[in-house]
């Protein structure tokens, strides 16, 4: 009788913790970041990926509302992305680049902190010098994009 117990009640919490797992793969499906379950297996796909991320930092960088906690979010969420980039291809080059966009990611996402804790000034001197970084990446990733495109 005890066994049937503990196999009942390692059932129910197996399916418990199934359960959560299901809800939670479902929320972050919801979320509209399909990206996040996409591993690019061409180079096409991830410079694709890429550029279009590096647009969406442009366009970040031309509006002028730099304090506002919108602009904070999503200038954070395109340095996580930079840090996330998967390619299962071989081309050691876009390896070697995706590397240096972790360090690049790693940097804006402090930069977003910064901001966000009111230190305006110390963020935008934190921005003049990742941008450097961030042409030199850019020029790279400009290069591998019209080579596969």
């Amino acid at each position: 009788m005890m066994k049937m117990v503990k196999k009942g009640r390692f059932l129910i919490v197996g399916c418990v913790i199934g359960l959560i797992i299901a809800l939670l793969f479902l929320l972050r499906r919801c979320d509209g970041n399909d990206e996040a379950f996409f591993v690019p297996k061409t180079q096409e796909d991830i410079l694709q990926i890429m550029k279009n991320d590096e647009e969406q930092l442009h366009q970040l960088y031309l509006s002028s509302n730099v304090c506002d906690k919108k602009w904070i979010e999503e200038y954070r969420e395109i340095g996580k992305r930079f840090q996330m980039y998967n390619y299962l291809g071989d081309d050691p080059r876009i390896h070697r680049l995706l590397k240096e966009y972790v360090g690049y990611g790693k940097q804006i996402e402090e930069i977003a902190i910064i901001i966000n804790e009111e230190n305006y000034e110390s963020g935008v001197e934190q921005l003049e010098k990742l941008k450097n970084t961030a042409k030199i990446n850019e020029s790279k990733l400009q290069e591998l994009y019209d080579e596969n495109h």
